[in-house]
């Protein structure tokens, strides 16, 4: 790619006022820089002369495209705009033009040979009977001549006539194929320790196979445009037996019906579309791409045969390209927190690129994604400050439907509200439910356990429930009504939240508590008590929420004579799923779930690598041999979920409560321009005996939900259900 604008000069075109008008009607204009992102992602991320060393270069050229479309008054001016932006490429083949198909390429026969002295000139077109059959009398003059000129200016003949041991007796390699994958997404921090990588990918060149008695001939190769050329041209150019003379400039798109030069054809509306290389050829000595030995139109045929008698030079050096590229990270953008229209749009067509190609349970989506990318647009377009666009591109993100899909920014972080009370609600009976004190120090006057929030800061607390939901991301709708209950009292640091309660008389009583920081940081942090107890009638309770990997052996041992354990997952654990396996079976290995890779290499389509995962044990002498039975609920999620589908595996653990978040998967992220980061699911994980987990969770064995009265008596009923459980069922 050509070296473009310094960013200096960037910024000076942004600003400048007379392309910063708009003069396409409304829904034109946004029509047009949808294309234009859409086409932008797709060059950056298939087009193998993009480099991932320099991501900023094509960042820059969308930067200086985006104002230059919307000054475009007219369908002309708006192609110019685009072309503009793919001439930076160097590429003949990635081009915008009218929607129209490509002419189908003929496939004719050898119609006539003709002897000049020591060169036979074969020519192409339409033959009587089968076209195969005329390459039999090509052949068996080749024994009188030195060269033979293949005038294809007529059209192609069929690719079954072209034979390349008419030419040699040893393997003739042919152009390799080169084309740029990515297999996840590399997050912000890099790749290191992840199975995510990007690059550019070699298809192995071809080999002739062998053959005795081939012809020490030459070959000259002559055509219009290129589309007639049949890869032994290039094969022959290769190694100095051939030349290549055409009446006009030609590139390897030449090969594409061999699977050379792929291109990926495009609308961009107003009856205009764009094809973008998605692959090159690429030769043994390092360059790509195909060049003419001459380009000649008079006297092409002329020019051939002094090609035939070696008294021409060979074709100009082909484009030279690294094989080795280092990944850099995306350039973030994030010295402030409102940039300018153009970077905001980078950051939208950013992320519908990541998630288009890069995520896994990009079937998933309930939205249309190419709608969603139409929505936001406009959005960030007439954000009015830092808060309005970091909304509206949550808001994006939240379409995606992903809990690990969290869009994270200092001024996201002030929306939400970086404080709270010191209590904790959970969603129950479908209402925000006080269930505990976070500090027993703070002065909550009259508030208690149970209280139901009807109202925060004056506003209904279902109508505050629902703005937030806007900007949430979940993979269930459980998953959602948590997150949005657990921000319901959030504000200012140092603020009152003035919170209406239903009380458990049904009296309503207003109340003003106070926000603090470190409130919010405890309503977070694990639940207090020993993770290890022993409960009436020989019963284990392990609190996995509160369990550390050292102190699995000694949990054990306390539990090891007990009825049934029953883990309490109502939570996320810390990293403990392979020592506890461990302490439930006697196998050395169990076979874990199915994870998939995104891989992408070309726009249009999504493939993933998928393998079975192995869980490696270090297996007790003595395993644990009563039952076990888990408590889950929608707090569950990601390692909860691994780790309650390995105990279900290693010693058959039942479930009691309700369905987990349903987001499992290793994470990801990325940074867009105002100093937003972004996360994912970057692998998609499947339940242990292959079904969908991903947006539905695991499920309860026994459904148990809490009810607000068992909360304001304080009882635990999923525990009582699951001690029920046990002693109705007793040892396995």
């Amino acid at each position: 790619m050509r070296r473009v604008a310094t960013h200096a000069c960037v910024l000076a075109l942004l600003c400048a006022p007379a392309l910063a008008a708009r003069y396409a009607e409304p829904d034109t204009g946004v029509a047009r820089l949808v294309a234009l992102g859409r086409l932008w992602a797709t060059v950056k991320y298939f087009h193998p002369g993009v480099s991932d060393a320099n991501p900023g270069d094509w960042d820059t050229v969308l930067l200086e495209a985006i104002p230059r479309v919307q000054a475009a008054r007219s369908t002309e001016e708006y192609a110019a705009a685009v072309r503009g932006m793919l001439e930076s490429l160097d590429d003949s083949l990635t081009r915008v033009g009218e929607d129209v198909p490509e002419p189908a390429v003929p496939n004719y026969g050898f119609s006539s040979v003709e002897r000049r002295g020591r060169v036979l000139l074969v020519t192409s077109g339409p033959v009587a009977g089968d076209p195969l059959d005329t390459a039999t009398a090509v052949r068996e003059h080749f024994g009188q001549a030195d060269a033979v000129i293949f005038d294809l200016r007529p059209g192609a003949v069929h690719p079954w006539l072209w034979d390349a041991r008419w030419f040699s007796n040893e393997p003739l390699p042919h152009p390799a194929h080169r084309f740029r994958l990515h297999a996840g997404n590399i997050p912000i921090r890099g790749a290191p320790d992840t199975p995510f990588f990007s690059g550019l990918v070699t298809r192995s060149a071809p080999l002739s196979p062998t053959t005795t008695g081939a012809s020490d001939i030459r070959a000259v190769f002559v055509v219009r445009d290129g589309h007639a050329l049949p890869l032994l041209a290039a094969a022959l150019q290769d190694v100095g037996r051939g030349w290549i003379v055409s009446e006009q400039s030609i590139d390897d798109r030449a090969f594409a019906r061999h699977g050379y030069a792929r291109h990926y054809r495009m609308s961009l509306g107003e009856n205009l579309s764009a094809v973008v290389r998605t692959s090159e050829m690429l030769h043994h000595d390092g360059t790509v791409g195909l060049l003419a030995d001459a380009v000649s139109p008079p006297d092409a045929l002329a020019v051939a045969f002094d090609a035939a008698r070696k008294s021409i030079p060979r074709a100009t050096r082909r484009t030279a390209r690294s094989a080795y590229e280092v990944k850099r990270p995306e350039l973030a953008y994030g010295d402030v927190a409102f940039p300018s229209e153009p970077l905001r749009l980078l950051a939208v067509f950013r992320s519908w690129a990541v998630f288009e190609w890069l995520y896994p349970y990009r079937s998933l989506m309930e939205r249309d994604w190419d709608a969603v990318l139409e929505e936001t647009v406009p959005k960030v377009m007439a954000a009015h400050d830092a808060r309005a666009y970091h909304l509206a591109m949550a808001e994006m993100i939240g379409h995606v439907g992903d809990t690990h899909a969290v869009v994270g920014s200092g001024e996201l972080n002030e929306f939400w509200g970086p404080a709270a009370p010191a209590l904790a609600l959970r969603p129950v009976e479908g209402r925000p439910v006080v269930v505990a004190i976070t500090d027993p120090s703070a002065d909550l006057g009259d508030v208690s356990i149970g209280d139901v929030v009807l109202a925060v800061d004056s506003q209904p607390a279902e109508s505050r429930l629902a703005t937030l939901t806007r900007y949430i991301s979940a993979s269930t709708p459980q998953a959602l009504r948590r997150d949005a209950v657990n921000r319901l009292l959030r504000g200012a640091d140092g603020s009152l939240a003035r919170i209406r309660l239903l009380k458990r008389d049904g009296s309503e009583k207003d109340t003003a508590l106070p926000r603090r920081r470190d409130f919010l940081a405890r309503s977070w942090a694990p639940t207090p008590g020993s993770a290890v107890t022993v409960l009436p009638e020989n019963i284990g309770y392990i609190d996995l929420r509160v369990l550390q990997p050292h102190d699995v052996d000694s949990a054990f041992a306390s539990v090891q004579n007990t009825s049934a354990i029953i883990f309490d997952m109502r939570g996320y654990p810390n990293n403990t799923r392979s020592a506890i396996a461990a302490k439930l079976t006697n196998r050395t290995r169990i076979d874990g779930a199915t994870i998939s890779i995104p891989i992408a290499f070309e726009p249009g389509s999504q493939t993933v690598q998928s393998f079975r995962s192995v869980i490696e044990l270090t297996p007790s002498s003595t395993p644990y041999q009563g039952r076990t039975v888990m408590l889950i609920d929608d707090r569950a999620q990601s390692q909860s979920e691994a780790t309650a589908q390995t105990l279900r595996a290693v010693h058959g653990t039942r479930f009691v409560g309700t369905a987990t978040a349903g987001a499992n998967g290793e994470g990801s992220n990325f940074a867009v321009p105002g100093g937003i980061q972004i996360g994912m699911t970057a692998t998609a994980v499947s339940k242990l005996d292959g079904t969908q987990l991903q947006r539905i969770g695991v499920t309860p064995d026994i459904e148990v939900r809490p009810t607000i009265a068992g909360i304001r008596a304080g009882r635990d009923e999923v525990l009582e259900r699951a001690v029920q459980y046990v002693r109705a069922n007793g040892k396995p």
